[in-house]
């Protein structure tokens, strides 16, 4: 309940938007705040306390919805900027928003949702369009993937960047299509806030670097890999051959095939057993 009335409170504060249900979604988790503890009973019913960790956790997910991080009113004082966009990406491209960091900042955060497709009955992988989110620092190329991973997440339809008192400068935090499998393009919501000021082209707030500087491929103005080099691929061009998914398939942004129904494995060379069909 506390959620929904959370979602109508967002929606009207951000109508002149006309938020999709992505968008709201993003900024609800974008509004979520660690929680220190969790509670639970042992064994014999009493109840145990113990640090919460890192989020996003299966603890406590992304955290605990904090309305004042995302909604501006007359009795909020927290300070913060925010940029909330819904574009979208096709397969292979990517789209890229900034912030500077000030010196002294709490936090830099960026949330990436979308409304991922429904899958096949008997797909063997939870996404049917697959973005990417990865934050890097213009200073120094360092990279941070969503859900603080440590590369780019397969499985989740919310990705979230989370840097506690990070170094100030410019930041930029690019989408990548990996593997946009229908539709022509697939639109998402990302949220980017912080102490400091957002800035929707990246080349205003000063020249974008692509995270791990391409591993020696070409950087592109908007802070993304434009060109790897040989013998490389994947949106950080951190994959160390290219694909050979010959016709049944085509390479995603990891440098991984992406088979055609009818095909499987790595190389998209082993066919699919056809689903078995049941007469009642």
């Amino acid at each position: 309940a506390f959620a929904a009335g959370a979602a109508a409170v967002v929606r009207e504060a951000y109508a002149a938007q006309t938020p999709s249900a992505a968008l709201v979604k993003a900024l609800l988790v974008h509004s979520a705040e660690r929680v220190d503890t969790q509670q639970q009973r042992d064994g014999g019913g009493a109840v145990q306390y113990s640090a919460a960790g890192a989020v996003p956790s299966g603890a406590q997910g992304y955290g605990r919805i904090t309305l004042d991080n995302v909604v501006r009113h007359a009795s909020n004082t927290r300070q913060w900027q925010l940029l909330a966009q819904q574009p979208s990406v096709a397969q292979g491209a990517s789209h890229s928003a900034c912030f500077t960091v000030a010196p002294g900042a709490r936090y830099l955060k960026a949330t990436l949702v979308w409304t991922d497709p429904p899958a096949d009955a008997t797909a063997g992988r939870p996404l049917v369009n697959d973005l990417d989110l990865v934050v890097t620092r213009v200073a120094d190329g360092r990279a941070h993937y969503g859900n603080m991973g440590v590369t780019y997440d397969q499985v989740n339809n919310v990705e979230v960047v989370l840097l506690e008192a990070p170094d100030a400068g410019v930041y930029s935090a690019v989408v990548h299509g990996t593997a946009v499998r229908m539709g022509a393009e697939q639109q998402f919501a990302l949220v980017l806030g912080g102490q400091g000021t957002p800035a929707e082209d990246c080349a205003a707030a000063g020249a974008a670097r692509c995270a791990n500087d391409c591993n020696g491929g070409t950087c592109g103005a908007n802070g993304a890999c434009a060109m790897c080099g040989a013998g490389r691929s994947g949106a950080d061009c951190s994959i160390g051959a290219p694909c050979n998914c010959g016709a049944n398939g085509a390479c995603n942004a990891r440098g991984e095939c992406e088979c055609g129904k009818l095909f499987d494995g790595p190389t998209c060379a082993t066919p699919r057993d056809p689903p078995q069909m049941t007469v009642v």
